[in-house]
């Protein structure tokens, strides 16, 4: 099959699986009062989708938006390249766990804004869209104003998203140079210094935004099925593609830096970018289930490994910031299984480049940090930022990454 957007229709037809599992999980009334319930309640960190509206409605949800967002990228006539496969998955992976088909229009409508304001392309700017629905909580914790009339509430809570998205582009143009490509949630810092100045001027008039912690912590064998049924359908259509599974361009990739931006689609062709994916979806949903169970937020972490699979990550360069991460839970003060730990675990998977390029030690030293890190910066943006993990993990390599140079260069 020759077809340049067949990844697109693949992902769509994944997502077809997701919501087709919701209903068949929970039966349509249950999802579509599941679906109110999600879209009416506070989406800050960490809110599980789970725990909200249930299994079903949350992957009717995820499935949804990964329709949604992939249809944006078709109707742009825009081939999937490694940065689109890590959109339009992290997306899906956040629809477990703060993103729902609401909230994510009114930042996305600032950006297109932008765009006209620039006189430029959508198609330009389609990327960064999708990424910047991490702000998408701003909507409903806004429209909850009981000091305002409920319209004006939610007239302020979509005006301000639409101000968030506006702004957005700029902004992460201008964070990629302060980690120079280290930290692969670009958009995660980017929101967390938006979010920052948000809440702390709400805090500065009197205002304040609560804390939030919904996390399921049943297991459930149909969630695991069908997870693992997606990771070897990727494995399978990359097959199907190439003709054979192409192991020696997996050990190729895994030689990497993964540096922003390392696109495995443009390097070593679509399907081995794939079959990478499917491979670390399988590890890291082990990796989960021994320390964990699969809820909305872990699902979410899990979707963006998967999405960056495809960007920049790979076994090689995630596992020695994964060990520093677990080493540094075990030794502070926070339980292991506590929520944050576990998703700072995975999610540390950001600062895969510095392993990547510096070596094990310091991917060992970048896990490590970013755990700390991650457990603190949640209260400067109150949980409005979806991508509390990029914003840590961007502070992290604005850290180290100076320290690196200047004792490599030494060495050298």
């Amino acid at each position: 099959m020759k077809n340049h957007y067949r990844l697109h229709y693949f992902f769509i037809f994944i997502f077809i699986c997701f919501i087709t599992f919701g209903f068949v999980h929970d039966g349509f009334l249950n999802v579509f009062e599941g679906l109110i319930k999600i879209i009416k309640e506070p989406d800050i960190l960490i809110t599980d989708y789970f725990e909200v509206g249930g299994i079903g409605a949350t992957f009717v949800n995820a499935g949804l938006i990964g329709i949604i967002n992939t249809i944006i990228f078709l109707i742009l006539k825009a081939k999937p390249n490694g940065a689109i496969i890590a959109a339009i998955w992290t997306s899906v992976g956040f629809a477990m766990f703060g993103k729902n088909i609401v909230n994510i229009w009114p930042v996305m409508f600032g950006v297109w804004l932008y765009s006209k304001y620039k006189k430029e392309s959508f198609l330009n700017y389609a990327l960064i869209a999708i990424f910047s629905t991490n702000l998408s909580p701003t909507l409903i914790q806004f429209k909850g104003l009981e000091i305002l009339h409920p319209i004006f509430s939610t007239m302020l809570g979509v005006g301000i998203s639409i101000l968030l998205g506006f702004i957005f582009p700029p902004l992460a143009a201008y964070c990629l140079k302060f980690h120079q490509g280290y930290c692969l949630y670009n958009t995660g810092l980017t929101a967390g210094f938006i979010a920052t100045v948000l809440v702390s001027n709400v805090r500065a008039f009197g205002g304040d935004i609560p804390k939030r912690l919904l996390w399921y912590n049943k297991n459930d064998v149909g969630v695991e099925f069908i997870l693992m049924l997606v990771f070897l359908l990727m494995i399978l259509f990359s097959l199907k593609i190439s003709g054979k599974l192409k192991i020696d361009s997996i050990r190729e990739l895994n030689k990497t830096s993964g540096k922003l931006v390392t696109d495995f689609t443009v390097l070593y062709g679509e399907e081995v970018a794939l079959l990478n994916m499917g491979i670390m979806g399988i590890f890291y949903m082990i990796f989960i289930l021994l320390i964990s169970n699969l809820n909305g937020p872990t699902i979410g972490a899990l979707f963006t490994i998967v999405g960056f699979a495809a960007l920049g990550k790979h076994f090689n360069n995630t596992l020695p910031v994964v060990f520093g991460a677990a080493i540094s839970s075990y030794l502070n003060v926070h339980s292991v299984t506590s929520p944050a730990v576990v998703l700072a675990m995975l999610f540390c998977t950001t600062l895969a480049p510095i392993s990547g390029e510096f070596g094990v030690l310091w991917g060992v030293l970048a896990g490590f940090l970013h755990v700390s890190m991650s457990l603190s910066v949640g209260y400067l943006h109150g949980g409005i930022n979806l991508y509390n993990n990029g914003f840590a993990g961007g502070l992290v390599a604005m850290f180290l990454i100076p320290l690196i140079n200047a004792f490599e260069r030494r060495n050298a």
